[in-house]
């Protein structure tokens, strides 16, 4: 079940959390799609310094985003059904990860406060 967790959180990572969470503009509280699928990312230094990759930097704050849903999961653990428990990391992860990991981390919003 573990496993399972970890590659939903990569998957939705991968596609749109990082996106979310770091995209270069969009609301104070979630960002855009704008790096949908980590596209862009590549070539681009990362968000936080000039001296990363904006590749490693994603996959840096991936690890962040599996051990949280890992975390707040592991009261349930072996006491629900795995569909609801997926279904509940999904939502958990794309709404509450991304928008809370922007608020605290994001450069680019926290020059606006």
């Amino acid at each position: 079940m573990i496993n399972s967790r970890l590659q939903l959180v990569t998957i939705a990572w991968f596609f749109w959390g990082y996106s979310l969470t770091f995209a270069p503009n969009g609301s104070a509280f979630i960002g855009n799609l704008h790096n949908f699928g980590l596209m862009n990312v590549l070539g681009e230094p990362s968000v936080a310094t000039s001296k990363i990759p904006g590749l490693l930097f994603a996959f840096f704050q991936l690890q962040f985003a599996t051990v949280t849903a890992c975390i707040a999961v592991g009261g349930a653990a072996e006491r629900i059904r795995t569909g609801p428990l997926l279904l509940w990391i999904f939502c958990w992860t794309t709404i509450v990860c991304a928008s809370s990991s922007r608020s605290s981390a994001s450069p680019s919003i926290k020059s606006t406060y």
